[in-house]
């Protein structure tokens, strides 16, 4: 082979990768985006059975809007500013958590309630939102936590056919976004399932 050769066999490989770049890029992204989203579900799956392992209430509580952190605990507390840093307060037991560096701060959480109970029947409950006090989670209807991109111009991609996905204002969201973003919703029983919010609702992955 020659230096012309491989500097043509080169320059194709550079063209390549530039057009690819992009997509590569968004799946990247889109993969930390799902990874955020099922560490989450993992969380909740281990405070319902915490509950009911226990028989008491234990509690998933994400920690920011901003990374995909979060803590479960059973608490005695009324409030608890410190329930999502590194040392709890007293009154607080922390069963598990994937705080600070554990989250991803490459994705953006909106969550309907920051504080999510569940009883020793694994149902939703009424519990004290230990982040702020007084704040009372509602057990009686579904929450939603929508997962998307901590990046600024990102857009979840959502259908004219869906329109809106039922995203919370906070999102940005487009026909043609790049973002494939996922949603988790736990029912009034304590039912946990991850949904794709682009999908309709007759469809087995669809919210």
């Amino acid at each position: 082979m020659t230096l012309v050769e491989i500097m043509v066999a080169l320059a194709i490989v550079f063209i390549l990768f530039a057009a690819a770049a992009p997509n590569f890029s968004d799946w990247i992204q889109n993969t930390k985006i799902r990874s955020a989203t099922e560490s989450m579900l993992n969380g909740l799956a281990i405070a319902k059975n915490e509950a009911v392992h226990r028989n008491t209430t234990a509690q998933f509580v994400t920690c920011a809007s901003n990374d995909s952190s979060w803590d479960v605990v059973v608490s005695s507390a009324a409030a608890n500013t410190n329930v999502c840093n590194t040392v709890a307060n007293a009154g607080v037991e922390r069963v598990q958590s994937q705080i600070l560096q554990g989250g991803s701060t490459n994705a953006s959480v909106n969550a309907g309630q920051a504080t999510i109970a569940f009883n020793g029947l694994g149902r939703q409950v009424s519990s004290t939102d230990l982040l702020v006090g007084g704040a009372t989670p509602n057990p009686s209807v579904a929450v939603n936590i929508d997962v998307s991109a901590n990046l600024s111009g990102a857009s979840c991609y959502c259908p004219a056919a869906n329109a809106g996905c039922g995203y919370p204002p906070a999102i940005s969201y487009s026909t043609t976004g790049k973002l494939r973003c996922l949603r988790i919703v736990v029912s009034s029983g304590g039912q946990v399932r991850m949904c794709d919010p682009a999908l309709t609702p007759n469809t087995p992955q669809g919210c």
